[in-house]
């Protein structure tokens, strides 16, 4: 695999094309982080969104992540994550607030969809960037997040989802030990051959589980990732080369005998496509690319 560029090096390409677009005078960034807009810039977006999309507002104000609002962590206070150029919940919003025609889609998503998992009453459900009801849709929005290590490690309360006899990923039934918090599952269960991954399994693992309860016959995942469109050549060679080997391990993982046999059993069907454009806007004005390819 060859990442060639770091996560501080994407996000430095994702703002130098919002300044290629909108003008250095137009974009004012905070003083102590400067891949996050500012107050006042942060400020009208939301004061935007309140007034045009109210649902979204209302939905990110109360979702489990924080997205609008300021984090103090030992007397240091963080931007809001949504101020981040490369939020994956901003670049969710700005794909989806109109909707999603180009996916067949009829209606306007709900965000920050808690998607509960039956019989797991336990801490904060699973969590779904997006969800289109009326379509029984999903879609899970990833920005920068591919650039980091991921492993598979699950709490103690999914291990009899995982692991019991008759499981509905087909795993080798396990005794679980007397005492434990976490358990790990091996990346090589989906044909991944390294110590880490650029998708993040054990999420959709979380929501796969959590999907198969919507009572709907047929449900849909998507997974929707940011591509940015370069206007420099090094950096479009740098972004190709990522996203051919994040496109080549969906490829594994998807078809992977766990994912397959889950999908099956419970008629999930996944999708994972690529915004590419210069910066971040409606998924239906913007170049559409299938990873699955």
């Amino acid at each position: 695999m060859s990442r060639i560029i770091s996560k501080e090096k994407f996000d430095e390409i994702i703002k130098r094309q919002i300044v290629e677009k909108y003008g250095e005078t137009q974009c004012r960034w905070n003083e102590n982080y400067d891949k996050y807009y500012n107050k006042d810039v942060f400020t009208l977006f939301t004061k935007e969104m309140q007034k045009n999309f109210p649902s979204a507002y209302q939905e990110y104000g109360a979702g489990k992540g924080g997205e609008l609002n300021q984090k103090k962590v030992n007397d240091h206070i963080y931007p809001p994550k949504m101020a981040s150029v490369a939020s994956s919940s901003r670049f969710c919003y700005l794909a989806l607030r109109y909707g999603a025609k180009m996916l067949g889609l009829t209606d306007l998503p709900r965000f920050e969809f808690p998607c509960p998992i039956a019989g797991i009453n336990q801490g904060t459900p699973p969590q779904l960037d997006a969800c289109f009801p009326v379509d029984s849709t999903y879609i899970e929005v990833k920005c920068h997040e591919i650039f980091d290590h991921h492993r598979i490690e699950m709490k103690e309360k999914y291990w009899n989802r995982i692991y019991s006899e008759n499981n509905d990923f087909g795993f080798e039934p396990r005794i679980a030990n007397d005492d434990f918090e976490t358990f790990m599952i091996p990346l090589s269960e989906f044909d991944i051959e390294k110590e880490y991954s650029m998708f993040d399994i054990k999420q959709l693992l979380c929501h796969l589980m959590g999907i198969s309860c919507d009572q709907n016959e047929s449900r849909t995942l998507v997974y929707l990732f940011f591509m940015p469109m370069c206007s420099d050549e090094q950096d479009t060679l740098a972004v190709n080369n990522v996203f051919r080997d994040l496109s080549a391990e969906i490829k594994l993982i998807f078809n992977s005998k766990p994912i397959v046999n889950f999908c099956r059993k419970h008629n999930i069907k996944l999708m994972a496509i690529a915004e590419h454009n210069n910066v971040m806007d409606s998924i239906d004005k913007c170049q559409i690319i299938d990873l699955m390819q």
